[in-house]
């Protein structure tokens, strides 16, 4: 008689966590946390994975986004590239999170450079509801510009910034366009016969566009999007600057979370930051565990 008792308030708590949807993770990184009195799960995929969902969960937050690009790399002293624009980012907010089985492909951002001209795009990451076929695709950042191939930034989540030309005069508008609901597009870039007055453009971030050069004002950076409910909060998928003839030989720096790098000129060129996939639930309302 007892021992029927105590079997059986053992069995309670098993019975109801069995009872909560299970999802099961490869490949990321899952963090407990609580907020403001709610205890909550999140898992982070930095690399590319998988998620399993038992059954559908009311209520979810997530983020996917895609690398950002390099802004472009130049010799010489003619053209001062443009900055490279973010990946692609796109959040879902408190809406169901449904059963079946995810793939989880993360985009890397742009490689870096350390000699000759050129620039390099972020890579999309996608993510495939394998039971229904469903897919979701975060467009990787645009490259700056630059010269020959590169003379025209590029399009992509958020578009890089349009280049300048030292010794000639004019707008330059060939900046690239950012995608709707991921990104916005680069700023323009101001050349001049005056060559501390030449400027190139600032590349766009998923929160606002880059900004247009002007005499002697290098374009500003596009804004990211701060993630305020994720377990560390942190700003993602922002735009970069854009150069003065005053950056001649500074290195820009390796990015992270989908940001874009600026450009160099005569300098080691930055990595656009990779890709990332956040997903957070109230940790009463689904179990998450690392798959087998």
């Amino acid at each position: 008689m007892f021992l029927g008792l105590g079997l059986g308030l053992l069995a309670t708590p098993f019975l109801s966590r069995s009872a909560l949807p299970l999802l099961l993770v490869t490949g990321g990184v899952i963090t407990p946390f609580n907020r403001g009195g709610v205890d909550y799960v999140e898992v982070l995929w930095q690399l590319s994975g998988g998620l399993s969902v038992s059954a559908d969960i009311a209520s979810h937050r997530s983020a996917l986004a895609a690398g950002g690009a390099t802004g472009g790399r130049g010799t010489g002293t003619v053209y001062l590239p443009g900055a490279g624009g973010a990946g692609g980012l796109i959040q879902n907010l408190d809406v169901p999170l449904l059963a079946g089985d995810y793939s989880i492909v993360i985009g890397a951002g742009g490689a870096p450079m350390t000699s000759g001209s050129g620039a390099n795009a972020g890579s999309n990451s996608v993510l495939t509801n394998l039971t229904t076929s469903s897919v979701l695709t975060a467009i990787g950042g645009g490259y700056g510009a630059v010269s020959g191939s590169w003379n025209t930034a590029g399009n992509g989540g958020s578009g890089g910034g349009a280049r300048a030309q030292n010794g000639a005069t004019g707008v330059n508008t060939a900046f690239g366009l950012g995608t709707a609901s991921q990104g916005y597009d680069g700023g323009r870039g101001n050349s001049s016969v005056t060559p501390e007055n030449a400027a190139s453009g600032g590349s766009g971030g998923a929160g606002g566009v880059g900004g247009d050069a002007s005499a002697g004002v290098a374009g500003i950076a596009g804004l990211g999007v701060f993630l305020d409910w994720v377990a560390n909060p942190l700003w993602v998928c922002q735009g970069a600057r854009g150069l003065l003839l005053a950056d001649n030989g500074v290195a820009s720096l390796d990015q992270t979370f989908g940001s874009g790098s600026r450009g160099a000129l005569n300098a080691n060129l930055g990595k656009g930051g990779d890709g990332f996939r956040f997903l957070r639930v109230r940790a009463d309302q689904a179990e998450v565990r690392m798959a087998a």
